[in-house]
């Protein structure tokens, strides 16, 4: 008979028979009708039938006063809390389509989102699904905005409670950790086992088979829950068991929205898709919980290798490896992980991706080679990178300068990422040949650093100061007509062009003004034209031209003195309209530093008082 169970997300109470079965086969229970109640039936009813009754259904309003006497619990939830939450969530990632429509109405969107948890009625909405064709075909779900910024404000909580107890070797999803870590952490690993490498030793590691699509969602839900219950000291644990409970429990294979082809998911293993494993079973990779899950679930397993077999291990979600100078040590306790790890996590090791072997033979870990003292890429990573280099030397020569210039900052970013995965070991004869093969095309913009760590754009090519030229230029279009240059009022002059004693001139955001004062002719020097001294001159330079000597002294030339018809004049410019009387006062100083007591021109400082009170007035 199916049995259905019901599962209490704090205030809400939801069923699900088979989560429950899972559950009890979990715990090495039986799944019976004594050990499984049905707590609300499918049509909305209350029921209390269990081992501890006669298994008679009762009425709904017996049970019901049973429940009214107890206090009613609320979900407690904070507005700061979510909306802290949502800060670190948009973090790096504010220019997606996702996070700028939530963020449209975001405050909005957060009060719906705390009023849906209080009330118990929140359910993670569809996700994303797609391949990942590269390293290997694999599956990833998205999960939608809103779910993120949930399961951001679970990792808030319990990752300060993981740290406490999660062993120093397990590098993922934590602070300070990561591939590289862990990579040179084998590395001097394998140094002291082997004592500088003058001693043998062996390195074991081991992968997990279809890991994340293995994971009993009901067990380790189980497992989390009890856990937060234990360590978690904050009021508002049930909200934290609540929505783990329901984020954890959910099948995000159920109505999500598949983007790409679907025929490519017949190329995928049956263990490496959730739609195909059995249900209740997999984790979607890509939510944060799934992989804080992850180091959690295995993290059993870290304490039993270190504590009780002495294993110095590093461990990279499913990736494991440890060295050890006793080989037999190493080959007598992998039975007892593989044990182990079906007991705890109830996951199975990959036969095909077992490896023990010498150091010196090398062994592959997180996209890396490490063979005695030296660290290399592996070679599917260098020819991932040789095919993105051929791709924009291709692309180069076939659209030309233009493309080039348009996306020389991301050929940079791009090649400099695997430089500095290079860089990262003893690699330089590999830099060198990749910095080699960049096509003569890409030149024109980068420069390429002497060790060949990485290339460098070009300061004029780089996006930012594109920008900023194309704004200098605007705005020196926008600002040409506003304030007079001195090279345009010249022009003015020369053209015959009588300047005004007052002018007023607009920068865009503030008025402003010329006073100029002082008017006199310009005398300017006319040449008498000798006709008989040029020809001597012309033929005195022909020579000299010919002989190789110096050229001729200059004669000086005659001429008298004119009237151009230009005047000149002393100017004093204001941004803002100034008062009258500054610029009396200064008209009156520049007069006695020019005339001190000699006789100066008669100017008219009644007019200039009228046209800057005319200035103000307008």
């Amino acid at each position: 008979m199916s049995v259905p169970s019901a599962t209490a997300y704090g205030s809400a109470i939801f069923f699900n028979e088979k989560v429950c079965a899972l559950s009890l086969r979990a715990r090495n229970k039986p799944v019976t009708e004594d050990n499984c109640s049905w707590v609300v039936n499918y049509n909305g009813n209350i029921n209390n039938n269990n081992r501890n009754n006669t298994h008679d259904v009762r009425a709904v309003s017996e049970f019901q006063r049973k429940m009214n006497n107890q206090p009613e619990q609320h979900i407690a939830i904070g507005y700061d809390s979510l909306l802290s939450a949502y800060y670190q969530c948009r973090r790096n990632k504010a220019w997606t389509e996702a996070a700028a429509a939530f963020e449209i109405h975001y405050e909005a969107g957060l009060l719906k989102l705390r009023d849906e948890i209080q009330a118990g009625r929140y359910r993670p909405q569809p996700s994303i699904t797609f391949l990942v064709e590269w390293p290997t075909l694999r599956e990833v779900f998205a999960a939608m905005f809103r779910d993120r910024i949930v399961q951001t404000w679970i990792a808030q909580r319990i990752e300060p409670l993981f740290e406490a107890q999660f062993i120093a070797a397990s590098f993922n999803c934590r602070k300070g950790k990561g591939t590289l870590a862990a990579v040179k952490h084998l590395h001097e690993a394998i140094r002291e086992k082997s004592e500088n490498y003058t001693r043998d030793c062996w390195v074991l590691k081991y992968d997990l088979k279809g890991f994340f699509m293995s994971i009993n969602r009901a067990m380790v839900t189980d497992k989390l829950c009890r856990f937060i219950r234990e360590r978690y000291k904050c009021a508002d644990v049930e909200t934290l068991v609540y929505l783990t409970q329901v984020t954890l429990l959910n099948s995000p294979a159920e109505g999500c929205i598949i983007q790409g082809d679907p025929r490519k998911w017949e190329e995928l293993p049956p263990n490496k898709s959730l739609f195909t494993v059995p249900e209740g079973y997999g984790l979607p990779i890509g939510n944060i919980t799934s992989q804080l899950v992850a180091n959690f679930l295995l993290d059993e397993t870290d304490h039993y290798l270190t504590e009780t077999l002495g294993l110095d291990i590093d461990r990279y979600v499913d990736d494991t490896a440890t060295v050890d100078c006793d080989k037999e040590k190493l080959l007598l306790a992998m039975p007892l992980i593989r044990e182990h790890l079906w007991q705890t996590a109830e996951v199975r090791v990959n036969p095909k991706k077992y490896y023990l072997q010498h150091y010196k033979k090398g062994v592959k870990f997180l996209g890396t080679v490490i063979k005695g003292e030296r660290i290399y890429i592996a070679n599917r990573t260098l020819g991932k990178a040789m095919c993105r280099l051929h791709g924009f030397n291709r692309q180069a020569e076939e659209r030309g300068a233009a493309w080039c210039k348009a996306n020389a900052e991301h050929f940079v970013s791009c090649i400099n990422s695997y430089l500095g995965l290079m860089r990262q070991g003893q690699e330089y004869g590999m830099r060198r040949a990749f910095c080699g093969r960049i096509s003569e095309a890409w030149m024109k913009y980068i420069v390429v650093e002497w060790d060949f760590t990485k290339i460098i754009l070009k300061q004029k090519y780089k996006h930012r100061e594109r920008v900023k030229r194309m704004l200098r230029r605007k705005r020196k279009q926008a600002s040409r007509n506003r304030i007079p240059k001195a090279k345009r009022m010249t022009a003015r002059v020369f053209s015959g062009e009588t300047l005004p004693a007052v002018e007023q001139f607009n920068t865009g955001r503030k008025r402003g003004c010329i006073v100029r004062w002082d008017y006199e002719p310009v005398k300017t020097t006319i040449p008498e034209v000798d006709k008989r001294a040029a020809f001597r001159k012309r033929k005195a330079l022909s020579r000299a031209a010919k002989n190789g000597t110096p050229p001729p002294a200059e004669e000086p030339q005659q001429g008298k003195e004119v009237d151009s018809g230009l005047v000149a004049y002393s100017e004093m410019r204001y941004l803002g309209i100034p008062d009258p009387e500054r610029v009396v006062a200064d008209i009156q100083y520049d007069l006695d530093l020019r005339y001190g007591d000699t006789p100066r021109p008669e100017i008219d400082f009644d007019a200039y008082r009228s046209a800057i009170a005319a200035l103000n007035k307008a």
